[in-house]
């Protein structure tokens, strides 16, 4: 990490405790490494020209660096179970070569009981073997060879947690590399590399692991594969079996925050596939209620909300979730992928559009419409071209014909021109030229019954998507009401 970052990154506690340790060492006078300490600090953007200026140099930079790392270790020595138990190794090997027998007995001692009670499984180890070193340097056990036999059953049984622990958390982390790249396991090789991971003997067995570490590594990986084999109730009880494993465990789940905060968005992306979408704005929630960055997963959450205001017809908790995901876009433009953009434009678009506020929804079409040329996430492209027509019919757009001409046209480009959509095209056609509601009114009902056909056709893997909204539109438009209240009057 640059040396900018890293002085951006310290809390206003660790900024001071850097300036005191630096003025212990000079009397009444700082350290000249402070002094780039207090430009670096100024500085709004990294600038290596004033450094120079100033008369630092790399050699300066390394040095400061140095003198960071020092002051942070002294700051947090002692305060978290790691650097306590990297002081007590430390010191067993200082006992150790002192002849301190007595001490280190009570180090041993005191070493393995935080390493058990934190499940650090390496430290333990290390605490057993001084424990055997120790045991055959004084000899004055009377069974010897007994008391080594139970430390090395000991040690066998802490071996077995270990690896346990670190092979769980290598298949956790083999499959989230398989879903960043290829989300969907669209590709054969993929697929093949999942399926080796899910026919593994350690997801075969359905033993609870030991540590809380091997258990959320467990869960989370029986919550994914279900998921992806389409056993949704399975990967919800894991799902929340994963959450409790946090929940249950407050050091654990203040360790790992993160984790905790990624699982929950793991447990809201299953609540959207199984149909508990109820429970989704109270993950929101929870998530937004945690300290840190809301950006991890949270961009997935929030389209969770948006699909739960739509099928839930909440346009309050809507509206609140479009103003999640616009500050969403803003701060993160570069870092949401384009399948992740599109997906937010239409079902905002689609969710203003259940509630007849039509500017709104075509707005959001729009940047559909107007994205840059993009594969990712082609089914929205056409699909938001579709919905496009209600849009633009609705407004009664004075270039409706046009726009009715560029529609058919992009389609053709893309091989979209299907009987389907060459279907709903002429529809939309008839429509624009049907003077009153009586002419409209047979359109609107050839075209409901045409895409209720359509959609019972078709199946739930394969469904064109946008469908089912064009439907519920047109029951809307001949029952003169709106989608919303279609939607209710179906639930």
């Amino acid at each position: 990490m640059p040396l900018f970052d890293i002085i951006k990154s310290m809390s206003a506690a660790e900024k001071r405790h850097f300036k005191l340790q630096a003025g212990s060492t000079e009397k009444g006078k700082l350290p000249k490494y402070v002094e780039l300490f207090d430009i670096i600090n100024k500085q709004a953007v990294p600038d290596d020209t004033a450094i120079l200026k100033a008369g630092f140099n790399s050699g300066d930079k390394n040095f400061l660096n140095e003198k960071i790392d020092e002051s942070l270790h002294i700051l947090y020595l002692g305060k978290s179970i790691e650097s306590k138990l990297k002081w007590l190794s430390e010191n067993m090997e200082r006992l150790f070569e002192r002849e301190h027998w007595g001490e280190l007995q009570k180090c041993i001692k005191k070493a393995k009981q935080l390493a058990k009670k934190h499940e650090k499984f390496l430290d333990w180890l290390q605490a057993i073997d001084w424990e055997k070193e120790l045991l055959i340097k004084l000899k004055t056990s009377k069974n010897l060879y007994e008391d080594y036999e139970k430390l090395v059953s000991e040690e066998t049984e802490v071996r077995q947690k270990l690896n346990e622990e670190i092979d769980y958390q290598n298949l956790r982390r083999q499959i989230n590399m398989l879903r960043m790249k290829d989300i969907r396991l669209n590709k054969p090789e993929n697929q093949a590399k999942f399926k080796q991971i899910t026919d593994s003997a350690l997801l075969q067995n359905n033993k609870t692991p030991h540590s809380a570490k091997a258990q959320a590594n467990f869960f989370h990986l029986k919550a994914v594969v279900a998921r992806y084999n389409k056993k949704t109730d399975e990967a919800y009880i894991h799902a929340q079996s994963l959450i409790d494993v946090f929940e249950h465990n407050k050091l654990f789940k203040h360790k790992h925050a993160i984790w905790y905060k990624s699982s929950l968005c793991l447990l809201s992306e299953i609540c959207y596939v199984s149909g508990k979408l109820r429970q989704i704005p109270y993950l929101i929630h929870k998530i937004e209620s945690m300290e840190g960055s809301k950006r991890e997963g949270f961009k997935t959450v929030c389209l969770h909300g948006i699909l739960y205001a739509i099928s839930n017809l909440d346009k309050e908790k809507g509206e609140e979730y479009i103003s999640k995901i616009k500050q969403l876009i803003e701060e993160d433009k570069g870092n949401i992928r384009d399948g992740r953009k599109l997906a937010f434009f239409y079902n905002i678009a689609v969710f203003y559009s259940i509630f007849n506020e039509w500017q709104k929804a075509n707005k959001w079409l729009s940047k559909i419409l107007t994205y840059k040329r993009t594969n990712d996430r082609r089914d929205l492209q056409y699909a938001s071209r579709i919905c496009s027509l209600v849009t633009q019919y609705e407004l009664e757009s004075d270039d409706m014909d046009n726009h009715i001409i560029a529609v058919a046209k992009y389609l053709k480009s893309n091989q979209q021109y299907t009987e389907t959509n060459q279907h709903i095209i002429q529809a939309f056609r008839d429509l624009y030229k049907a003077i009153n509601r009586k002419e409209q009114e047979p359109i609107w009902e050839g075209l409901q019954n045409f895409l209720a056909k359509k959609i019972t056709e078709q199946s739930q893997t394969t469904r064109q998507l946008g469908l089912e909204e064009l439907q519920i539109w047109c029951k809307a438009k001949l029952q003169n009401t709106t989608m919303a209240e279609i939607i209710r009057q179906e639930q």
